[in-house]
């Protein structure tokens, strides 16, 4: 309704303090970068870097690090060779059948990718039910509880020592939803992780089945445990998956749904991007991991990735920007490429500016609600036509009073 001129006033106050125009002119880079712009930190910065602070507290590679520092923990790498892809194999192991008096039994895999050093697998069975969050909140999956629950305490449940030797970090990108285009938060590394709807539809054509033009994919229809079921998952019988299969059930892919406090599922068969309440407790979890072949140890390939010179240069560009002016996820990495810094830079600096994307909503709306009326509604069209997500527009009208 007011975009037009709503865009003249963003515009005008974007050359104020950086570099492009929201109307498509262009400044010189020097001005975003101006040494006259004062570098205070804000305290969205330090707000939100105080949340990557507890979540780094936590994170896989720190609790790997402490569990490397056991001396003589690793006794003898578990080798594993001669894979293709489809094989199911046998790895580490966790209880199955409910009955603990006899063990934990063996876990079976799909093996999904493969490479020359390194295989991606895919639990069989949904092993136990678990929320993807334990409470009702816009989380991604770098913040989720699912994730600290499959690294921690899965990890060290599932794996000997000899299992971890060859379980990698594997670095995952963490999209937005393919249709509500609600960011997906950070990249991560991970020991164990789920799906994401990126990759069901890389390795089993998940897209076509939600389509239905394609009903059944044996890889994608999943049957747990005894034990998960037990512990609260549900099943369903559908006349579209074929009856030798049995009951199938709802688990978790990582990827955000319509908004953060819901995240992508499968129910019977079909993905479902729309998603679940990411406090459900009636979904099934399929673990995946990364494994080394024929022996080599994981420590060997898990060496931290230096930023480069052209990432470094993203970054400060992109901190300057958010010093003078507040921008979208998607607004600042269109800004970066368009001073010529490639996705992969500025897609970097976005993930790692510490920025908090609420606070930055909230920024843009107490500038619009400054210079014109609006009511909830037109600020949140408004703060969406800006890359924000539904979810950041909304708390950012609430917070004003809207």
């Amino acid at each position: 309704m007011k975009k037009s001129v709503l865009l003249f006033l963003v515009g005008f106050t974007i050359l104020t303090g950086c570099g492009k125009a929201v109307d498509g002119s262009k400044q010189s880079q020097s001005a975003a970068v101006d040494p006259e712009i004062p570098q205070i930190e804000s305290e969205v910065s330090v707000s939100a870097s105080e949340d990557n602070a507890r979540v780094t507290e936590r994170s896989p590679e720190e609790i790997q690090r402490e569990l490397e520092s056991v001396p003589d923990m690793i006794t003898e790498p578990t080798v594993i060779s001669g894979l293709n892809i489809d094989d199911i194999i046998e790895f580490g192991s966790y209880e199955q059948d409910y009955n603990k008096e006899n063990g934990a039994e063996p876990i079976e895999w799909y093996v999904i990718d493969i490479d020359d050093k390194s295989a991606k697998l895919m639990s069989v069975y949904a092993l136990d039910c678990e929320k993807y969050n334990d409470i009702d909140e816009s989380v991604t999956w770098e913040t989720c509880t699912l994730r600290k629950w499959l690294n921690e305490e899965f990890y060290n449940e599932a794996f000997s020592s000899n299992d971890k030797s060859i379980i990698r970090l594997t670095d995952l990108e963490n999209e937005s939803n393919p249709k509500s285009n609600i960011s997906g938060g950070n990249n991560t590394t991970d020991r164990v992780f789920i799906l994401s709807y990126g990759e069901a539809v890389k390795y089993f054509n998940a897209d076509i089945n939600a389509s239905q033009e394609n009903p059944y994919d044996y890889h994608i229809a999943c049957i747990p445990t005894r034990f998960a079921e037990i512990r609260g998952l549900e099943t369903k019988n559908s006349m579209l998956m074929d009856p030798s299969i049995g009951a199938t059930c709802s688990y978790w892919f990582r990827t955000v749904g319509n908004s953060q406090n819901k995240a992508v599922d499968v129910w019977v068969g079909f993905v479902s991007v729309t998603g679940s309440d990411v406090n459900s407790g009636k979904h099934g979890v399929r673990p995946c991991i990364t494994i080394n072949l024929d022996g080599v140890l994981a420590a060997d390939e898990d060496v931290e990735k230096s930023p480069s010179i052209g990432e470094i240069n993203a970054l400060s560009m992109a901190d300057a920007y958010l010093d003078a002016m507040p921008f979208s996820l998607n607004e600042l990495i269109d800004q970066l490429e368009y001073e010529g810094f490639t996705y992969g830079e500025a897609k970097y600096a976005a993930d790692n500016c510490g920025a908090n994307w609420k606070e930055q909503a909230l920024r843009k709306a107490k500038l619009y609600l400054d210079n014109f009326n609006f009511s909830r509604i037109e600020l949140i069209d408004q703060l969406e036509y800006d890359g924000f997500s539904r979810d950041e527009a909304s708390s950012a009208a609430s917070e004003l009073g809207l």
